[in-house]
């Protein structure tokens, strides 16, 4: 038999906590509040509540174990703060028990999160690649797609493919929502690094 998996939930509400408990009673399921968190867990499960008041406690964990977000998602626009520190994918609240149970469970094993609801472009189980991620940062710093070809010295149809993949991979569809995007993750690594000594 599998080793159980261990499960953080990290939920202001109670019900919340107890429901998940019950869903995953055949594995080991701890309950979060403030750090420091046990090393050995293989998911944290959040709400947009613990993102409002822990959102240190996720800053600081966001490199160290998946997080997957339990929410009630939104058809398109821009990926909410919750949503961008999800790397273990967003679970629909109004997905079946089943659902939801088998979606934590395969987040949990780094599997792709795909559930029932997907109306949400956002996929954050979805990684960018070295080249994605560099073009994102050049949208960002405001260059069009022919000077980020220039500066890639790629052309531009392959420039328009990087970027309509990221769009895709970060749930955007607007480039001033890829720019904030960009800021905002730039805003996250900001906080983990350590302060440097004086």
């Amino acid at each position: 038999m599998d080793q159980p998996t261990r499960i953080g939930v990290l939920s202001g509400f109670e019900i919340i906590r107890t429901a998940l408990a019950t869903l995953l009673h055949d594995h080991v399921v701890v309950e979060l509040d403030a750090p420091p968190w046990p090393a050995d867990l293989d998911l944290v499960v959040f709400d947009r509540h613990a993102c409002a008041t822990q959102r240190h406690a996720l800053t600081a964990a966001h490199g160290l174990v998946r997080l997957a977000l339990l929410d009630d998602q939104r058809a398109g626009g821009p990926p909410t703060l919750a949503q961008t520190f999800a790397t273990g994918g967003v679970i629909p609240a109004a997905a079946s028990n089943h659902e939801i149970r088998d979606a934590i469970l395969r987040a949990a094993r780094e599997e792709d999160l795909t559930v029932a609801d997907n109306h949400s472009q956002f996929d954050p189980a979805l990684r960018l690649s070295g080249q994605e991620e560099r073009t994102l940062r050049l949208v960002a710093a405001g260059l069009s797609n022919v000077q980020i070809a220039t500066e890639m010295l790629i052309g531009v149809n392959t420039v328009k493919v990087y970027v309509r993949q990221a769009y895709r991979k970060i749930g955007v569809v607007r480039r001033s929502q890829a720019v904030a995007w960009v800021y905002g993750q730039q805003r996250h690594s900001r906080t983990v690094e350590p302060e440097a000594s004086v």
